[in-house]
């Protein structure tokens, strides 16, 4: 007991002479806040949880803390807080299932690193029954199952560093992932950083789950910086920045990713299609405004699996060097076949060795000209520098007609489509490369911005490029910073030649200078149809 008074915060410590040593106690009690407990690294932490009344105040002073054993939170409304540089580490030959379960309702847990060593456990769990979790600015990290693993309603991670969650068993990579979960209702994963996971930076396992948000995050692999986790320096580890899983016989599972960076998903340690979003089962998901690089796969689309059709809308969001930016699987054709909802709209794509994959589908027997599955939608889309197009075949032909229809019945766009046909059609634009490895931004400049093009939203210094037109609009990407958004399309007065009756033909500029009212953020709103 007296170890813990000495970590309580007293405001009136000194106060005591040593002659009224015998009434110290006493006053410590009385001037002590009932509300908050400090906790130093020589102290007993779990004894603290136990002592914490509801609304209380844990706080963990710099060090680390490592607890005897399995930690639990399971009284409403407790704050779990670290002072800079507070560590919790786990206890030697650690056997539970987490270091620390939360089972009550408003729970906090900030500014802590959570280290695991690589045991075979989580950091964080939370339980079905609990509700308004919060875990914001942490580092988790070195976990051999999972980072965090939550299964109660309205959960949010907030701003946190969760990295190197790493397992292999017999030699072989097995799932660590970042964090996941079977049951949550309503979780919330923002403004995070989720690197080097041998299992996926998210995954919404085969369970109840429902409403799972990522929005603002980063999720990445990189070759390891040293060895770890049973694998070696340089090793690429992982599997998918968000994988969903959804049983057919539950209600569809809803899925929204915003304004996410993804990238480095494009090898492994072991064989598989590995893909920045895996997108598959009985699941709804949106993705707007996200980037995608460096990614064997960029998005896989497995349309029909266990029986339900995948729904997806992905929107304004850029595509590069994936070996495969769009990768559509289980394509079913027939009158009793499941059709599924696949819409990809206002996307770029470049430097990409395939920008749409269909598995196992040429076209339907007896079909004329080629045409996409049933329930895909490409759109609006801008190709640099040519789309290209795999099938189940090798033959050019079909590829080459494939490639055209895509481009012609969703109004999509070539990047070097006014230069086809001239014998150059084989050489791209000269680039130039701005890469920060740290973020994953990484951006591509296709040419020159134009300066009588239309003032870029983002930018004033830049100019745009009109790459289509359509609905009374002209619809601009801005090459140095890939911008897009839209103008109105004022047809050119009619000229004093022009003969009486004959409109002027249409100019695809808008007047130099001329800057659209902008969306509400330094990202513009996906261009409307």
């Amino acid at each position: 007991m007296s170890g813990m008074l000495t970590g309580m915060r007293l405001s009136v410590r000194w106060l005591c002479p040593l002659f009224l040593g015998v009434l110290w106690c006493g006053l410590s009690r009385a001037v002590a806040d009932p509300q908050e407990i400090v906790v130093s690294p020589a102290d007993d932490l779990e004894a603290a949880l136990e002592m914490v009344p509801e609304g209380g105040r844990i706080v963990l002073q710099a060090g680390i803390h490592r607890p005897r054993g399995a930690l639990r939170l399971e009284r409403a409304g407790v704050t779990l807080a670290g002072e800079p540089g507070a560590e919790v580490h786990v206890p030697e030959d650690f056997q539970a299932d987490s270091l620390l379960t939360v089972r009550a309702d408003g729970v906090r847990i900030t500014g802590l690193v959570l280290d695991g060593g690589f045991a075979s456990s989580r950091a964080i769990r939370s339980e079905k029954t609990t509700r308004d979790l919060r875990i914001e600015k942490c580092e988790v990290r070195f976990w051999g199952k999972h980072g965090i693993d939550l299964d109660g309603a309205e959960q949010l991670v907030l701003n946190c560093h969760i990295h190197d969650c790493l397992s292999k068993a017999e030699g072989i990579r097995t799932d660590a992932h970042g964090v996941v979960t079977l049951h949550a209702n309503g979780l919330r994963i923002e403004g995070c950083r989720i690197s080097n996971c041998s299992g996926d930076s998210v995954q919404a396992d085969r369970g109840t789950w429902q409403d799972v948000e990522i929005v603002d995050c980063d999720m990445s692999l990189e070759p390891l910086v040293k060895s770890m986790g049973g694998f070696a320096e340089g090793d690429l580890v992982g599997e998918n920045a968000f994988d969903s899983k959804r049983e057919s016989s539950l209600p569809r599972g809803k899925v929204l990713i915003e304004k996410c960076r993804m990238w480095g998903f494009d090898g492994s340690v072991q064989e598989g299609n590995w893909a920045a979003l895996n997108l598959k089962e009985n699941v709804a998901v949106t993705v707007r405004g996200c980037t995608v690089e460096r990614s064997q796969i960029g998005a896989r689309f497995a349309a029909v699996r266990r029986g339900s059709p995948l729904i997806v809308q992905m929107e304004d969001c850029n595509f590069s060097r994936c070996d495969t930016a769009l990768r559509f699987e289980d394509m079913r054709e027939g009158s009793e076949a499941l059709t599924p909802d696949l819409a990809v709209e206002d996307c770029r794509f470049e430097d990409c060795k395939l920008h749409v994959m269909f598995v196992n589908y040429k076209r339907p027997a007896g079909q004329g000209s080629w045409q996409p599955p049933k329930g895909v939608h490409i759109r609006h889309c801008l190709f640099d520098p040519r789309i290209r197009v795999g099938l189940s075949t090798g033959e050019t032909r079909l590829l080459q007609e494939a490639g055209r229809q895509l481009i012609k019945l969703g109004e999509n766009q070539e990047q070097d489509a006014p230069r086809r046909g001239t014998g150059s059609s084989d050489k791209t634009t000269p680039e130039t490369t701005d890469t920060n490895t740290s973020t994953g931004d990484r951006r591509k400049t296709a040419e020159a911005a134009n300066d009588s093009g239309p003032v870029c939203p983002s930018d004033d210094d830049h100019r745009g490029k009109v790459y289509r037109r359509a609905g009374g609009k002209l619809h601009c990407r801005c090459p140095v910073c890939g911008a897009v958004w839209t103008v109105p399309d004022k047809p050119a007065k009619p000229s004093p030649t022009t003969p009486t009756g004959t409109p002027a033909p249409a100019t695809d500029k808008t007047a130099p200078g001329t800057k659209p009212a902008p969306s509400g953020g330094k990202t513009p709103a996906p261009a409307s149809k």
